[in-house]
């Protein structure tokens, strides 16, 4: 690649971080680290860049979080309980797997396992 134009695009995240007047650079960048929307987009950055794909603004992840969260607070907690339906759905056929139990091949598609409890 020698022309400017050739080079791949600039893949860089990019967090913008607000100070309010009565805070530190400390305490803005403390109140990032411990805030539920900002964490929330640093997983869903890391752990399914694969199925959004890389083009999506990290701020712009961050403020449908917080769509969300406000909508919750609004009383509205339809978007989550569609989430918690769906990932209890998505990790249902796989819990058993995961606890070592075995697949039965009977048409009700049913999980078996032995429980030893000490």
């Amino acid at each position: 690649m020698s022309k400017a134009s050739d080079k791949a695009p600039d893949k860089t995240k990019v967090l913008e971080v607000a100070k309010m007047p009565d805070q530190t650079e400390a305490q803005a960048v403390a109140w990032v680290a411990v805030n539920p929307e900002t964490n929330a987009a640093f997983v869903i950055d890391a752990f399914q860049s694969n199925t959004v794909g890389n083009d999506v603004s990290f701020m712009a992840l961050i403020e449908a979080l917080r769509k969300s969260t406000d909508q919750s607070k609004g009383g509205d907690l339809s978007h989550l309980e569609a989430m918690l339906i769906s990932q209890a759905t998505a990790c249902r056929p796989s819990s058993p797997a995961l606890r070592g139990g075995r697949r039965t091949s009977n048409i009700s598609n049913t999980w078996s396992h032995s429980w030893a409890w000490p």
